[in-house]
């Protein structure tokens, strides 16, 4: 019987990478908490939400939905803040929606571990329009990835141009101000939250101002990060998410859920 569920919310920094030296080995961290629980004894299920290219609205409506809408009660929400910038179109919410309970074994087989189907979290950069489950994710890189352009794209560089989320030094401010819904909405609902930010971001680098939300950074908190990301993108393989697990997340998440 499950005794523990575990809600999970991030973008590509919480799904699978793999390492230069072992391409064909790929764990997210959320996977790995949960294969550590497993080898503890606790009888814990993770439902790792993250989509990749998420935005920071799609978080906290995602979070909203299953705090709110979702016939399950969490008892631990670990929240992978996202980057500024991003914007995420929705075709139709309540399609959206219905799609988000969706959710499958991953990747590696880990016993009581679900998220989203790969082919279903990505976004068309192909055609920058509605994949198959109705959602577009922007942000600067992947909106620069093809040639082809279309409404949604355009809106995007359209935003970036004139919109208050993105144009305005207000950026950082409504960020931050998202971010704080999200850990008032979790603590509404009585479910505990770990939440931490992959890096500070550029425009304010005033590391007081980003701790506001954040229980840790990962680039503040581990020294040589470098070391560990895999791409240009900043994400981590094995080693680094194997690192940041046991010093920084697993610890948080046997405080809140107690021994089993």
């Amino acid at each position: 019987m499950i005794k523990q569920r575990i809600l999970v919310i991030g973008c590509s920094f919480s799904r699978q990478y793999g390492d230069i030296d072992d391409p064909y080995t790929r764990w997210s961290w959320a996977e790995i908490v949960q294969q550590k629980l497993n080898d503890r004894g606790y009888s814990a299920k993770t439902y790792n939400t993250s989509q990749y290219c998420s935005s920071i609205f799609a978080q906290w409506h995602n979070l909203k939905f299953y705090l709110e809408q979702s016939n399950k009660k969490f008892d631990l929400a670990i929240v992978q803040l996202t980057t500024p910038g991003r914007m995420t179109y929705i075709e139709n919410e309540m399609d959206y929606n219905h799609y988000l309970s969706k959710l499958e074994p991953g990747f590696n087989g880990v016993e009581s571990y679900l998220e989203w189907p790969h082919d279903f979290s990505v976004s068309d950069y192909n055609s920058f329009k509605f994949n198959s489950r109705g959602f577009l994710h922007l942000n600067a890189g992947t909106a620069t990835m093809g040639k082809r352009t279309s409404e949604l794209k355009e809106a995007y560089l359209t935003n970036n141009l004139y919109s208050l989320p993105f144009s305005t030094p207000m950026q950082n401010d409504i960020t931050l101000l998202v971010e704080k819904e999200m850990r008032r909405l979790c603590e509404h609902h009585g479910v505990p939250l770990i939440m931490f930010r992959w890096f500070r971001y550029p425009g304010n680098d005033d590391k007081e101002f980003w701790q506001q939300t954040a229980d840790f950074c990962v680039s503040d908190d581990i020294p040589d990060f470098y070391d560990y990301t895999v791409d240009d993108g900043h994400h981590f393989g094995m080693r680094g998410n194997k690192k940041l697990v046991k010093e920084f997340i697993f610890p948080r998440a046997i405080n809140t859920l107690g021994e089993p």
